[in-house]
């Protein structure tokens, strides 16, 4: 691949083959999913830590859905004005600074508002990232051609495991000797760590600054804001993929937080056993399997994908509740097992994603448009999930029954209603449609 592409910036330009593009983006993914690993990992233990409510855990799930209404006003400025890169740049920027924050609130906040300051902040840095998302996913769509999508990804995708694993088991180690330590200890043992993912987000937008965008045209006669809505609404096969994110979002967003609550207060495991089975388990096994989904994604195209990677993670939720004091590591290797379609889901899905959202490479398409609806839709869902998720836990928060040597709770009643939606979700595949040969719309 040895394509000259010159970079659009002030002084001589530089041509960049586009093998050195991947690479700098492939590392500039890197520190995003260092960021995104510690963020994960750590933020269900800091809420725990400034003593959210069931609820709150709840309204915390739902904030980067209802926060990402912000990508239709971002979508139609790009697109109306330009400035692409820019936008994008800005808005992941400001979204990742913005943790440092996050991890100030016990040091800066009144004891009492405490879990507001956190609501507050987390709901301040996902407006940011929704900011650029559209922008971003349009640009990368352009950055890397249709052909290599499939396999880019995956190797993307490997690269982002292999670096969450020992990140993972790190901060396992870290939070159980903070916590050994005391409250104090513990909370600033997180407002740390949190600080520390904040640096090293922000690296991931430094390195695209060199990056091009010689391919986005802004509207020069004018758009009615209009066409942001119905251009990609009178496409059909973008109203299936809206129906199926929609309620893969609907039965996944309020899941994260309550595996972890379940397996610390119901099973009652340690951090470092809670995130191991939590993010290093299945990054794992996601490691070995993200390559294979990547070429049949090339192969086979995205909607079997889909299809056969949704059956593998109907469950996903629900074998959870295997994992009991007595059961441990054998409940664990249902989930495993389920975990190995996940690949072939996220691979699958950003691929049509992006396929959608190119810009044409100078051309009329409203790419950008297309993730900001798609955003919207999951803003949608993932605001219901998580309101649906806290909802059931306040309500059934002091609910138990017994079943021979398992003990329903809330968590097992919120894993099985994941499981239910997410076989509606599967349904809404079916009515997808394909170019032969290469997986895109």
């Amino acid at each position: 691949m040895t394509t000259e592409i010159a970079v659009e910036q002030h002084g001589p330009p530089i041509g960049l083959t586009l093998s050195q593009i991947l690479v700098r983006m492939n590392i500039a993914a890197g520190f995003a999913a260092a960021f995104a690993a510690i963020t994960m990992t750590a933020l269900t233990r800091y809420g725990q830590a400034l003593q959210l409510t069931p609820f709150a855990f709840g309204v915390l799930a739902a904030l980067p859905f209802l926060t990402a209404f912000t990508q239709i006003p971002a979508s139609y400025l790009v697109e109306r004005y330009g400035h692409r890169k820019q936008v994008a740049i800005f808005g992941i920027l400001t979204h990742r600074a913005l943790w440092l924050s996050i991890a100030a609130v016990p040091w800066l906040v009144p004891h009492a508002w405490w879990w507001l300051g956190l609501l507050a902040f987390v709901g301040l840095t996902n407006t940011f990232a929704h900011l650029g998302t559209p922008a971003t996913t349009s640009w990368a769509a352009d950055l890397v051609p249709a052909r290599l999508r499939g396999r880019y990804y995956a190797v993307r995708g490997q690269v982002v495991r292999i670096i969450n694993v020992p990140i993972s088991l790190l901060l396992g180690w870290a939070l159980d000797r903070a916590t050994q330590g005391g409250a104090q200890a513990l909370l600033l043992t997180l407002s740390v760590i949190l600080a520390i993912a904040a640096l090293l987000g922000m690296v991931d937008s430094l390195l695209c600054l060199k990056l091009p965008d010689r391919w986005h045209r802004p509207r020069a006669d004018g758009l009615p804001f209009r066409e942001i809505l119905r251009g990609p609404l009178a496409d059909r096969n973008f109203r299936f993929f809206l129906g199926y994110n929609g309620f893969i979002t609907l039965a996944t967003g309020f899941v994260t937080p309550f595996v972890w609550l379940y397996l610390t207060e119901v099973v009652k495991l340690g951090n470092a056993t809670a995130i191991f089975m939590t993010m290093v388990g299945t990054s794992v096994v996601s490691l070995f399997a993200m390559r294979t989904w990547g070429t049949l994604v090339d192969r086979w195209g995205c909607r079997r994908v889909l299809l056969v990677g949704g059956l593998l993670i109907i469950n996903g939720a629900s074998v959870w509740a295997f994992v009991t004091p007595a059961t441990l590591w054998w409940g664990y290797l249902l989930v495993l097992i389920s975990s190995l379609g996940w690949p072939g889901m996220e691979l699958a899905t950003s691929n049509l994603l992006y396929s959608m959202s190119e810009s044409g490479r100078g051309g009329e398409r409203l790419g950008s448009a297309y993730a900001a609806l798609n955003s919207a839709v999951v803003a949608i869902m993932g605001t219901l999930s998580g309101l649906l998720g806290g909802g059931v836990a306040e309500l059934l928060k002091n609910w138990s029954y017994p079943v021979g040597e398992w003990r329903l709770t809330y968590h097992v009643v919120l894993f099985i209603i994941s499981g239910l939606l997410r076989i509606v979700a599967l349904a809404w595949v079916l009515g997808l449609r394909e170019k032969q040969g290469n997986g895109e719309w």
